[in-house]
């Protein structure tokens, strides 16, 4: 038997074997490329979302702010009334109602100066 086929088929199995190994290699780095193109899509794409969130909170804090200016506004305008009318409230509160004493009295007095404080100043603003 010679040695020439041998070494002949030997060769032909190290070059199949050289070609699947440069085939895969060469699919590697294309997946190496794939993947660092959709890692650099993802980065993009949350900077985007995190952009977003921080306009949303952004807008948010504004309208909240005027909110807050609105309802404290108000809250003056309650107490504002409810100290220029007490004395006059409770009086008339007692003059319809004279049996009531104490703590009922103070809670009638209450109820009847936040109607009509919230006839003066409104409703709370939402």
């Amino acid at each position: 038997m010679s040695q020439a086929p041998l070494d002949d088929a030997q060769r032909g199995l190290e070059r199949r074997a050289l070609g699947n190994v440069a085939r895969l290699a060469r699919k590697l780095g294309y997946q190496d490329a794939l993947d660092a193109r959709s890692e650099k899509i993802i980065v993009a794409v949350m900077a985007l979302l995190l952009l977003a969130a921080v306009a949303a909170m952004g807008i948010k804090a504004m309208t909240q702010q005027s909110r807050d200016e609105a309802e404290l506004d108000w809250r003056r305008c309650m107490v504002a009334y409810r100290a220029a009318h007490t004395d006059e409230v409770r009086a008339s509160v007692r003059k319809a109602q004279a049996d009531l004493r104490g703590f009922q009295l103070d809670s009638a007095v209450e109820d009847r100066l936040g109607e009509l404080a919230k006839n003066d100043c409104g409703e709370l603003p939402q």
